[in-house]
């Protein structure tokens, strides 16, 4: 018979009561979310998004009449833009969730360094002692 804090043959789980803390499986989620990986991942992806923008006329930043003779003169790059929301690019749904996320990813690495540091304590620093002078 198992009790609680053994572990099943040939794996690492744990039976019972300890099997996984929340708040352990809190920072594996806040560790996950702000990955260094997954924020140059979404910084590229909003980097080809705002390329696109920059290159192609928007709405909101050009008249229409820009618009409408880039899109008289390029057909091909009109059929394949006007879809994905090329001319629309940083008001686009796809922008903005990216840019959420990026904002998500960094505030979750920087709660996540916070939380293994220490807390607001990582930011005092260390204490000196009364009559240390030099630390």
């Amino acid at each position: 018979m198992k009790k609680d804090g053994d572990t099943h043959k040939g794996t690492s789980e744990t039976v019972g009561r300890g099997a996984c803390h929340p708040l352990r499986r809190s920072l594996v989620v806040l560790e996950t979310m702000g990955a260094g990986k997954l924020a140059l991942f979404l910084m590229a992806v909003l980097g080809l998004l705002a390329m696109a923008g920059a290159i192609l006329p928007q709405h909101g930043m050009s008249n229409a009449s820009a618009i409408k003779i880039r899109q008289t003169r390029f057909p091909t790059v009109t059929q394949v833009a006007d879809p994905l929301g090329l001319f629309d690019v940083f008001a686009s749904v796809p922008f903005l969730v990216i840019a959420a996320a990026l904002v998500a990813n960094v505030t979750s690495c920087v709660v996540a360094h916070i939380w293994r540091g220490g807390g607001i304590a990582y930011f005092v620093g260390r204490q000196r002692l009364p009559g240390q002078v030099f630390s």
